[in-house]
């Protein structure tokens, strides 16, 4: 498709203007325009171009907002005009957007309309807030949202060359102060996009960012920035649909995807001196550095991504980035805010720092980080209390591989046979115990030091066994028997130093199950317990909704049951809620309430 030159085009444009009725006649060319769009050629034609450039230059004159055509124009946008043009669009999107593969007539036409349009959508409501501006956009424009998600989408897909001035057009509503607008309208639920692809798309689209970054210019950084941002849906979304894009983004590879764009972006030489040459430069950078930092804390929730960004790098990352900021933002406002989300991060690994996982990522990409002398290198009122927080994270690490060790020692001492020959034994830390323990075959809940212990203990546990066995045939088993003796005894350990490090808040995250289990463990409250074995009592909760709330949990004051369980414990105890039913327990009988004693030396009982 041959395109005009801009003075052509605005030739035919001011001609079709000039006369008063100029909007009868861009009337009639946008209600001929689907018959045009079907001629035998499949190419666009003369009078395609005709419309086209009529509302190219309608756009331009709106949004210079310096002559009467703009004003009608602004008028006949809530009017006739968006009536009209609007079958031209659905048309267009169903001749066009399913054609594959795309021909270059196309993707000019494409990317003409695409230029246009938010143009013209968002300038009459600009001065309206962003959901009030969306409403009625919708209402007087409903093909734009789908045309605005389905050009982000194959600007994407479509892997051209163009494919950033694409993403500009959609984003060039910045200038207007209506950015949140094209997002609440890509993110709406009611938008058509299949959440699984939108989640491998996002993924690809980060990815081809971070190979394009020698490419870019400064200023390509916010439009890349915005549109980071309208890939991701809205918190305000379903929350059914916001986890499943979650975990679809990270399934897809998005953690790797976050901390490989983190690292061009800040570690790769060629990149950060393209970015140097001006305050603006290393704002935008500084800005899109944050964005991605405020992505990471957010998506990886879960233990396994948070090791999964640890293996590729992500410490080492964060102190290489927080160095190079140093030294280039003057104002050092980005650099706190960026550090800011380094603490949050540590925070994050904290909370998972019990499990065996994280502990030796952690370790490693400790030892690396002090190897390089990065910690010496950073510096600054900005960096202390990340520091602080990195130097008490690797003293308790120490201490949690002592502490892991001695566990995996001990475990021996929790077998089932009653009459264990090991448990006559004291236990003596100069020698350790390696042992290999046995789980039941049939319910998987008892746990022995040896077959033998097993084959003596089997008459007194096979009723038990078949009692429980069919329940564990419909409900999945609980927590291994070693993670749970492990986050025990940590807990016992370490309660002294709370591994959240921050908030009463963060306490949910402070113990939880593996993985492959269904049951959680939650920290409710605590006191200062010595380092001495654990004895515990436990009641059955009456009420199986009451701390099933996690907005309830975090603010631990989810009923006042379990507050009074709090409130009653002594200062030593730590009180800990089974969020899942026990393998055996009538459901009628759950969440099941844990308040350990570790100083008490013998098992006693309390009344809830």
């Amino acid at each position: 498709m041959h395109r005009w030159a801009p003075s052509q085009r605005g030739e035919h444009a001011r001609e079709i203007f000039s006369s008063s009725d100029a909007y009868k006649t861009l009337e009639r060319f946008s209600k001929t325009l689907p018959d045009s769009l079907v001629d035998s050629s499949r190419r666009p034609t003369y009078q395609v171009q005709i419309s086209l450039d009529a509302i190219e230059f309608l756009a331009g004159e709106v949004k210079n907002s310096s002559t009467s055509v703009a004003h009608r124009g602004v008028a006949r946008i809530e009017g006739r005009w968006i009536s009209t043009l609007g079958p031209c669009v659905e048309f267009f999107l169903k001749q066009y957007i399913a054609e594959e593969p795309h021909t270059i007539e196309t993707m000019i036409l494409f990317e003409r309309i695409a230029e246009i349009l938010p143009t013209f959508a968002m300038y009459p409501i600009t001065a309206m807030d962003s959901d009030a501006a969306t409403i009625k956009l919708k209402s007087s424009a409903p093909w734009l949202p789908r045309l605005l998600a389905i050009c982000y989408v194959k600007a994407i897909e479509a892997q051209h060359s163009s494919w950033m001035s694409w993403t500009a057009a959609l984003c060039n509503l910045k200038s207007f102060g209506a950015q949140a607008v094209v997002q609440n309208l890509v993110k709406d639920p009611g938008v058509d996009l299949d959440i699984k692809k939108l989640a491998s798309l996002g993924v690809k689209h980060i990815r081809t960012m971070s190979r394009q970054l020698q490419t870019m210019g400064w200023r390509d950084l916010d439009i890349a920035s915005l549109a980071l941002n309208i890939t991701i849906p809205d918190p305000q979304i379903s929350q059914n649909r916001r986890n499943t894009f979650h975990f679809l983004f990270l399934l897809n590879g998005g953690v790797s995807a976050l901390v490989d764009l983190l690292r061009n972006l800040t570690c790769r030489r060629k990149v950060r001196q393209r970015f140097q040459d001006g305050p603006d430069a290393i704002q935008s950078l500084l800005g899109f550095t944050n964005n991605i930092m405020q992505l990471l804390h957010d998506f990886i929730f879960a233990k396994a991504w948070v090791s999964e960004a640890m293996d590729e790098g992500i410490l080492q990352t964060m102190f290489r980035a927080a160095l190079f900021f140093s030294e280039v933002d003057e104002d050092n406002e980005l650099l706190e805010e960026y550090m800011g989300h380094c603490t949050l991060w540590l925070k994050r690994i904290a909370a998972y720092l019990m499990y065996p996982s994280v502990l030796h990522r952690f370790s490693k990409g400790s030892r690396r980080i002090e190897e390089l002398e990065l910690t010496e290198l950073l510096q600054g009122k900005q960096a202390e209390e990340f520091l602080g927080l990195w130097r008490s994270l690797q003293e308790r690490g120490a201490k949690m591989e002592d502490l892991f060790r001695w566990v995996n020692d001990v475990s021996a001492m929790n077998c089932e046979a009653g009459e264990c020959p090991l448990k006559a034994e004291k236990y003596d830390p100069e020698q350790p115990r390696r042992l290999r323990l046995v789980r039941c075959s049939g319910c998987e809940l008892a746990v022995y030091c040896s077959r033998e212990c097993a084959k003596k203990t089997w008459p007194d546990h096979r009723d038990n066994c078949r009692l429980v066995a069919p329940y564990l045939e419909r409900k999945a088993p609980p927590p291994s028997f070693f993670d749970m003796n492990f986050i025990r005894t940590f807990i016992a350990a370490f309660i002294k130093m709370p591994i959240h490090m921050g908030d009463e808040t963060d306490l949910i995250q402070i113990v939880q199950s593996s993985l492959d289990s269904k049951r959680c463990i939650l920290l409710c409250n605590f006191g200062d317990p010595d380092f001495d074995p654990l004895s515990f009592h436990t009641w059955r909760f009456e009420r199986p909704d009451a701390i099933s709330n996690e907005t309830g949990i975090q603010r631990a004051d989810a009923s006042s049951s379990l507050r009074a369980y709090c409130d009653k414990a002594g200062e030593n105890d730590l009180i800990i809620a089974s969020l899942f039913p026990m393998p055996g327990c009538s459901e009628e009988l759950w969440p099941i309430i844990e308040v350990f004693n570790p100083l008490s030396s013998q098992e006693g009982s309390k009344q809830g």
